[in-house]
């Protein structure tokens, strides 16, 4: 019996040490891999294991590896709409608690109907900055605005009527004024503006970096004539400067007046909100709302704006916060992605040339760049023997052989030129050298002076007596 016994315990020994020795294998596998390889097993082996019985097909689908943060992003709206109606309700609790406590220390609250505190604010978090340096304005329509909510006061900068100024300043305004009511009241648009500011009131009143500032507070937004804001180079973009591009961030949205649906173009424009994207920085704001609005209004807000920025964006969004001015940020997304995946480009303008018949000439090319200059270029395709030519051909090609004769002494200039420069130079250092040596002073020997002055004492003597 006893022998029997003793047979029986060595093999429960020798599984134990199997047990521990694979253990061990695996703890050594595991350290070598990295902690996505360890997931993908884990999740592997958790879908064998619970589901046994299905096609090798829908195992495949499963055990699918997790995505990369190179790829686009789950959802529209990174997160489900009920994470983003809890993140709306606590930014809400999170302000009145505030409030009921700012009340009882007799202090202001930290919401208040007439202060910017009111509006909500959507934070964006990148993991790459965007390459571009100048600011892009990227416009969103929201279905619930909040100029429906409180009376925002809207200004509309036009162009003068009088091209020449009339000695009257007050009835040349005021003719443009009349002129630009006139025609909103036409269109049963008179409602939606609450003032008309004039381009010569504008030039000549705001144009004090203090006075643009008041002029910013005074409305919530801006629109103009799209004759004044074509382009950055115009005089509007470039006279309103600083304080509102980056200070209020209230760049006026260009409008135009004759056209026939100039209230639902008006409409569309003041429905919008603005994203100011630049390339200082990796956090931007953008406003989805005031507080006193309803959860459902926030929410859908929320929703449209989130839409564009992971259209616009993908997923180079770090994380995604709401808040209020003076009020703590509420983050409901983050992505813990590498940096090193993500890939921006930057769009280089086209710097090729535009080609197109020479009117002029039969057998010739016009090329413009788009720095301004004009060539004239040989097709390659014309005929290169001077008997079949007719004279409009000659006359053509003695044209193009003076214009590349042109070319040659232009390029020709401009390496002399560029000699030139490095010969200047040099012989301005031998001059300089030279000059140094003429300039310095010369060394005399210890008692010449003494030698000279008594010369000319015995000069001075003789000629006396």
């Amino acid at each position: 019996m006893p022998s029997k016994a003793k047979k029986l315990k060595t093999p429960i020994k020798l599984e134990k040490k199997k047990t521990t020795a694979t253990t061990n294998d695996d703890n050594k596998d595991n350290k070598r891999k990295t902690p996505k390889q360890l997931v993908t097993k884990e999740v592997v082996s958790s879908t064998t294991k619970k589901v046994s019985n299905e096609t090798p097909k829908q195992l495949e689908k499963e055990s699918a590896p997790l995505p990369s943060s190179s790829s686009p992003p789950l959802s529209k709206t990174y997160v489900s709409t009920n994470k983003l109606q809890e993140a709306i309700e606590t930014l809400k609790k999170v302000v009145a608690v505030r409030n009921n406590e700012a009340l009882k220390k007799d202090k202001l609250p930290l919401i208040d109907d007439q202060s910017d505190s009111r509006f909500v604010h959507l934070q964006i978090n990148y993991k790459k900055i965007n390459l571009n340096k100048s600011i892009y304005i990227q416009s969103i329509s929201l279905p619930n605005h909040w100029r429906h909510e409180t009376a925002c006061e809207t200004c509309l900068i036009v162009d003068d009527v009088n091209k020449e100024r009339l000695k009257d300043r007050d009835l040349d305004l005021d003719t443009t004024k009349q002129h630009y009511r006139d025609l909103l009241d036409a269109s049963n648009v008179g409602e939606l503006i609450s003032e008309i500011l004039p381009r010569r009131e504008l030039s000549t009143e705001y144009t004090i970096p203090e006075a643009k500032q008041r002029l910013c507070r005074g409305f919530d937004t801006f629109l103009c004539d799209r004759k004044l804001m074509q382009n950055k180079f115009d005089f509007l973009p470039q006279f309103l400067g600083k304080t509102f591009w980056i200070d209020y961030k209230k760049v006026p949205l260009p409008v135009d007046l004759k056209s026939t649906t100039l209230r639902a173009d008006l409409e569309a424009k003041l429905n919008q909100t603005h994203l100011y994207v630049t390339g200082f920085g990796d956090t931007h704001c953008i406003t989805i709302g005031l507080v006193n609005q309803s959860t459902d209004q926030l929410l859908a807000n929320l929703v449209a704006v989130l839409e564009f920025v992971s259209q616009k964006f993908g997923n180079n969004i770090r994380s995604l916060s709401i808040k209020t001015d003076k009020s703590m940020a509420i983050t409901f997304y983050l992505d813990c992605g590498l940096i090193s995946d993500i890939y921006l480009e930057r769009k280089h303008s086209d710097q090729s040339p535009i080609e197109d018949d020479f009117s002029h000439f039969l057998n010739a090319k016009l090329k413009v760049f788009r720095s301004g200059d004009v060539k004239v270029v040989a097709n390659d395709d014309g005929v290169d023997d001077d008997d079949a030519m007719d004279e409009d051909m000659v006359a053509e090609k003695q044209f193009l052989a003076i214009t590349e004769k042109d070319d040659k002494r232009k390029k020709a200039f401009k390496e002399k030129m560029k000699n030139n420069k490095t010969l200047n130079n040099r012989h301005k250092r031998k001059t300089f050298k030279l000059n140094a040596k003429k300039n310095r002073p010369v060394k005399r020997r210890l008692g010449t002076k003494s030698n000279d002055n008594n010369n000319t004492n015995d000069s001075n003597n003789n000629n006396n007596e």
